[in-house]
């Protein structure tokens, strides 16, 4: 499950203990970069761009919005240069049962989704960014994998959540890289981000 990433300015390669990787699930919710290439379905971006299993994309997602509108037909909607896509399992009460594609009230927010048909190709001569964002069961059954192999990430978000942390975190921290160099979790801490992207790797260990 692979998927292209934007370039990015600074590496950072992490190692924590178990116990403190739901702290970064923070910058999956908030959103995280992707290179794409643009014109294509929103099931073909999320499946083969971005790396999301069918299944688990048909079966565990319930709620897509693409630019803040709901989809029911993720073959239906053309994700453009500068989208946002977000992902979420089933929410709770009324709100979330209208919002669930496909569900039986989808029809009582039908003049906000998206729902057009689309019959555009795939033009691999149209790179694109995206922006990505899961939540709730989402962020924490698959947010830990894109973690793993890296997220692209702005500076700014990346050091106020390091600024945020407590002396047991950093104590948790039993490896860390910066652009591909080892170095001291003192680095990191003292470290003035850029604000523009970073690529992020959060590992267990």
């Amino acid at each position: 499950m692979g998927h292209k990433q934007v370039s990015p300015q600074r590496h950072v390669h992490l190692k924590v203990t178990d116990r403190y990787l739901p702290i970064f699930l923070g910058l999956i919710r908030s959103g995280f970069s992707a290179d794409i290439t643009i014109g294509c379905s929103l099931d073909q971006i999320l499946s083969t761009q971005v790396g999301i299993d069918a299944d688990y994309l048909q079966e565990r997602v319930q709620t897509v919005f693409l630019n803040n509108s709901p989809v029911d037909d993720l073959s239906s909607a053309t994700v453009a240069d500068g989208a946002v896509i977000s992902l979420s399992a089933a929410m709770p009460g009324l709100n979330g049962a209208v919002m669930r594609r496909g569900g039986p009230l989808s029809q009582l927010r039908h003049s906000i989704s998206i729902s057009h048909a689309s019959s555009a190709v795939c033009d691999t001569s149209a790179p694109g960014r995206i922006k990505l964002k899961f939540f709730n069961l989402i962020a924490k059954e698959i947010g830990p994998q894109f973690l793993s192999r890296g997220i692209v990430v702005s500076g700014t978000a990346l050091g106020e959540l390091l600024e945020s942390q407590t002396p047991d975190f950093w104590q948790a921290v039993t490896a860390a890289e910066l652009d591909n160099t080892p170095c001291q979790v003192e680095d990191l801490m003292d470290q003035k981000w850029p604000e523009d992207n970073i690529l992020l790797e959060v590992q267990p260990g």
